[in-house]
């Protein structure tokens, strides 16, 4: 089971044109265990990349691409290594739009001048968000 979860991840990265920008560390496991929880994390990671047409994976790709050649990526290298550990809940994917969720994947690996690019949350209340030192809000 784990290698066709593998092997499936490896399609649809290659389908969204993913493979020089993004890498899940999941599948290193020696224990009875640890396979399970690479099974757990491959199919979250799996759960993630199938979210939506792809069309909006291949526009963080194109993102990701051009935060590396504006040096935002640690060490300005590509491509980005995610834990599965570090991918939003299912949950988010309906609590954001969908662009927003995918960049809550990977925003937290990019800094600008030492400050953080992560998504936050900054006023639960009003749908506030900050990316850095910039504060919006996101209108259902």
């Amino acid at each position: 089971m784990l290698t066709l979860v593998k092997q499936r991840i490896e399609v649809v990265i290659r389908r969204l044109e993913l493979e020089d920008v993004l890498v899940f560390d999941v599948f290193q496991c020696a224990s009875r265990r640890a396979k399970r929880r690479a099974l757990r994390n491959g199919l979250k990671v799996l759960h993630v990349l199938e979210q939506g047409s792809g069309g909006e994976w291949r526009a963080m790709g194109r993102f990701i691409r051009l935060a590396a050649i504006h040096r935002l990526t640690p060490n300005a290298t590509l491509p980005l290594r995610l834990s599965a550990n570090a991918l939003p809940s299912p949950t988010a994917f309906h609590q954001l739009p969908l662009i927003m969720a995918l960049y809550k994947t990977i925003g937290h690996r990019l800094t600008h001048q030492g400050t953080s690019l992560a998504l936050q949350l900054s006023d639960r209340r009003y749908g506030g968000y900050r990316i850095g030192h910039r504060s919006f809000r996101v209108v259902p």
